[in-house]
Order: C-alpha cells, then sequence, then structure tokens
C-alpha cells in the first residue's frame, strides 16, 4: 500500500499498479494523474490492498471516476460487485466471500468478531475483551483466519484491528442479531470510563501517555459521543464530554470539543441541575474564552454558576466566577472583575483550596 501520497510513492505501489492494469483493461485511457492519483491510492488504502476488493474496484472505472469510486465504498459493501460472468459466484463480490467466512466461524466467533464491529479505528484487548466478550483465545482465532490483526504503534501498544469492509460486514450482522443497542451501549460505558480515568493524568508526570491513549482513542470516542446524543443518554453524554475537556484544550481540539458540548447540552436543556451539567457548561464556556467568543462564553459561564447555586456547590460557582472576572478584564470592566475574583477568593480560602486560592490571586 503507497504509504503517503507522494507520487513517486503512489506509482512504485503494487496495489495501485494492480487498480491501473484492471481499470485498463476496461478503459485503456485510463491514466494515473495528479487529479486522480491520491483517490486511487485512497482506494487501495480503504480496501487494505485486498486483490479481490481493489478489481472489484477498478471494475467500475468505466462509469464512475476514483473520487466517486471512494464515496460508494465508504457508503457500502455491496457497491464493491462484479457485474460480469468471468469470476465463480463465490469470488463475484466481497459480500460473498465474507459470507463463505462468516459461515466457517463458531458462534462465539461470530459473536466476538460481530461486537467488535462497534470500535472504530481499533482497540485494545481490554476494551474488546470488555465489549465484545472477546477472550484471547478467541480474537487469537480471528486473527489466524486474517479476519482481524494485531498492530503496535510507536509506543509499543498493540491493538487490535478490523479491515474497514470486514467490519461493514460485521456491523450488519451485529444489528441482524439485534444486539447493536446493547454492544454500542457497553462500547459508551468503556470509553467513559477510559476519559473519566485519564482526564486528571493528563496534568500529571503520566500526562504524555494519557493524550497517547486519548488521541488513539479519537474514533471511538466520538463514536461514542455520537450514540450517547442519539440516544439522548443525558447524563453519560455530559460526563463524557466533561471528561475529555483537558485533551481537547490539550491537543487544540477546540471548535470540535465546543461543538461535541453544543451537541450534549442541547440534550440536557430540559434536564434537571446536576453537577454533570454545570461542569459541560463551565468546560464549553471556558473553550469559548479561549476562543476569544467572549459574549458566548459568558452565557456559558452564567448558565453553570446558576446550576451550581443550585445545588449549593460554592467551589463550582467560584471557580466559573473567576473565568468571567478573566473575561471582565479583558473587557476593562475593573470593577466587576475585581468584585468576582474576591468573591471567588474567599470561597476558596474558606474550604482550604490552594489551588483555587493561587489562581484568584494571579
Amino acid at each position: 500500500l503507497p504509504a503517503d501520497d507522494k507520487p513517486s510513492t503512489i506509482t512504485r505501489s503494487t496495489a495501485v499498479l494492480l487498480f491501473l492494469e484492471r481499470a485498463r483493461q476496461l478503459d485503456p485511457s485510463f491514466a494515473l494523474m495528479p487529479a486522480n492519483q491520491t483517490q486511487v491510492a485512497h482506494i487501495c488504502r480503504l480496501v487494505h490492498g485486498m486483490p479481490l476488493a481493489i478489481e472489484l474496484a477498478a471494475s467500475w472505472i468505466r462509469i464512475l471516476p476514483p473520487a466517486e469510486i471512494v464515496a460508494e465504498i465508504e457508503r457500502s459493501l455491496d457497491f464493491l460487485e462484479l457485474a460480469g460472468r468471468d469470476a465463480t459466484q463465490r469470488h463475484r463480490s466481497l459480500r460473498a466471500v465474507f459470507d463463505y467466512s462468516w459461515a466457517l466461524l463458531t458462534l462465539e466467533e461470530q459473536d466476538v468478531l460481530a461486537r467488535l464491529a462497534v470500535f472504530r479505528g481499533g482497540c485494545s484487548r481490554e476494551a474488546a475483551k470488555a465489549v465484545a466478550h472477546a477472550s484471547s483465545p478467541l480474537l487469537a482465532a480471528l486473527v489466524d483466519k486474517s479476519l482481524i490483526r494485531r498492530a503496535e504503534n510507536v509506543t509499543g501498544t498493540s491493538r487490535l484491528e478490523l479491515h474497514e469492509l470486514v467490519r461493514q460486514f460485521a456491523e450488519e450482522r451485529l444489528r441482524e442479531a439485534g444486539k447493536m443497542e446493547q454492544t454500542r451501549t457497553a462500547h459508551l460505558t468503556w470509553m467513559l470510563e477510559l476519559a473519566e480515568e485519564l482526564q486528571d493524568k493528563i496534568l500529571t508526570a503520566d500526562g504524555l501517555s494519557a493524550v497517547t491513549t486519548l488521541e488513539a482513542e479519537q474514533g471511538n470516542l466520538r463514536h461514542a459521543l455520537v450514540w450517547a446524543i442519539e440516544q439522548k443518554y443525558i447524563e453519560a453524554g455530559l460526563r463524557l464530554a466533561g471528561a475529555l475537556k483537558r485533551f481537547w484544550f490539550h491537543q487544540g481540539y477546540l471548535t470540535e470539543g465546543r461543538d461535541w458540548y453544543g451537541k450534549v447540552l442541547h440534550n440536557a436543556e430540559a434536564a434537571p441541575p446536576s453537577l454533570v451539567k454545570a461542569r459541560a457548561l463551565y468546560a464549553a464556556g471556558d473553550l469559548a474564552r479561549w476562543q476569544g467568543d467572549y459574549a458566548e462564553a459568558i452565557t456559558l459561564l452564567e448558565a453553570s454558576t446558576q446550576v451550581y447555586d443550585a445545588l449549593d456547590e460554592p467551589i463550582g460557582t467560584a471557580r466559573s466566577n473567576l473565568v468571567l472576572a478573566g473575561i471582565a478584564l479583558i473587557h476593562q470592566k475593573w470593577t466587576r472583575a475585581t468584585a468576582l475574583c474576591e468573591e471567588s477568593l474567599a470561597t476558596f480560602r474558606s474550604f482550604g483550596d490552594d489551588r483555587g486560592v493561587s489562581q484568584a490571586l494571579n
């Protein structure tokens, strides 16, 4: 597979050359050009270099440009089907190949493979065990049958990955078995526990490890947030977004973080006051402040103080007021800034919150 999108890399790739050979059999005028070569490389990566998949994708070149082939593959596994008669039934489509492979699996292997389909971008062995009920022997069996693979990143951490087309097929089987909701909810629970475990570590000596782990789980975190929002799991959505605030800030994902906060808070508009709601309002306001969207920041932070006050959580109110004080200073509203700082400082001192005292004095 082409490791990057450099023209020299693409044109030397055996996967790309196979696509080019098959495409030219159908359209002799087809050629790699700057306008299409990155899309051809994308096709080859999307099907993980599977020769049959490359040939099936290339068979569409007579009516579709590479960019549209990419879109169709991402949309549905059924796109990769050969319309001609020069292949056995089992090799006319990837679905037929997967159906055949699926029939050879034990019921336990089928169940694990189907559940693994909820992951995005792979998962750890621990996640596979918790979400997919995958024992080590079952995972080893699926690796041996080339249905999942073990990948190792630069830190030496091992991850299990499904070929995207296998994942699409397995996800269909999961839905047909009526296990989608249960498995997606287990996936959400796992990602929530992981995010909450790592959020405080970002500020410690283990911060780099925590950030690296969360970065590797970006696809899963986003997928979990989508499920929480779609299913209106209000508390879980607020907790997950709240746990990711430091990660989003550290990595510069402020716009993405604000977008997720907007969605989970929209779901929570009618929800009663809660700590997770107050913290999400505070986090969203703080990210808005760092992006210079002061009007939105003030709205969110003032809303957070109202919730904290309703819950009788003075430390939370003090933290929100301290950020509001900083915004007041930026706008040269000295009297308001001083009042908010003094109020927050008094609260922090009364509760022995040394970190809060330091921030207020600063």
